[in-house]
């Protein structure tokens, strides 16, 4: 039931699709997101999809640090305008 490809991946187990994602950027974008959508209690804007891209940049940068990504959430403007 699976093709060439699924079978592969198959064989190579969880790291390798973990390790694909971190490679191609999903993970961390996701994982960003994610933690923007927690705080903020919404989803992320488009207006602040520059915002985003930023957040990946440095928590890529240090070396995926969860302390870091929110750290780095909650210390942007978006973040001190919440509105209750």
């Amino acid at each position: 039931f699976r093709d060439q490809g699924e079978l592969a991946s198959l064989h190579k187990g969880p790291s390798a699709l973990v390790e694909e994602r971190v490679a191609s950027g999903a993970l961390p974008r996701c994982t960003a997101r994610s933690v923007f959508e927690r705080l903020h209690g919404r989803p992320l804007t488009s207006a602040e999809s520059g915002d985003l891209a930023e957040v990946v940049e440095e928590f890529t940068a240090s070396g995926y640090s969860f302390r870091a990504l929110v750290r780095s959430w909650v210390t942007r403007p978006t973040y001190r305008r919440i509105q209750p």
